[in-house]
């Protein structure tokens, strides 16, 4: 369990890599293994060996003919004294993607109780509405349950 240094640190990483991610999203792995071997003046067969692979695994990188794991990049950055991290980099700001899903929860609950009104001949007004989707709206981000189960009414 991350500590609350830990959690606001991973939020500031988010952040930050948010706006970095239009840089970022356009480099590929076998792009930044070339680089960085060259910056630091090392043959393909001296990455090779300083990291324990076949010379062949790197030269497959390199070229894009071998999708390296994380694990592989890792030892291969490794050997080049640098570390890799894996950072997640939302489309958009959680606090937004959850706003997004509680409101398409909270809609779909909505239109269910409007459906057993109807049934019982009662119209609710665009205002008690409204409302009503706002409170749900607030309980569904509140609790966090049912926020991503696409067929829960409750």
């Amino acid at each position: 369990m991350l500590t609350d240094i830990e959690k606001a640190l991973v939020e500031e990483l988010i952040n930050e890599g948010m706006q970095l991610k239009s840089l970022l999203s356009k480099l590929e792995p076998k792009d930044l293994l070339k680089f960085m071997r060259i910056r630091f003046k090392m043959t393909q067969k001296e990455l090779a060996e300083l990291a324990g692979v076949p010379r062949s695994t790197v030269v497959r990188i390199e070229k894009g003919d071998m999708a390296p794991t994380f694990a592989m990049m890792k030892k291969l950055f490794a050997a080049m004294e640098c570390d890799l991290l894996l950072i997640p980099l939302p489309h958009l700001h959680p606090d937004l993607i959850l706003q997004r899903q509680a409101k398409k929860v909270a809609e779909k609950r909505v239109r269910y109780l409007k459906g057993t009104m109807a049934l019982e001949a009662q119209k609710p007004s665009k205002k008690w509405e409204k409302k009503l989707l706002e409170q749900e709206i607030s309980h569904v981000l509140e609790k966090g349950s049912g926020l991503w189960d696409e067929n829960s009414n409750t």
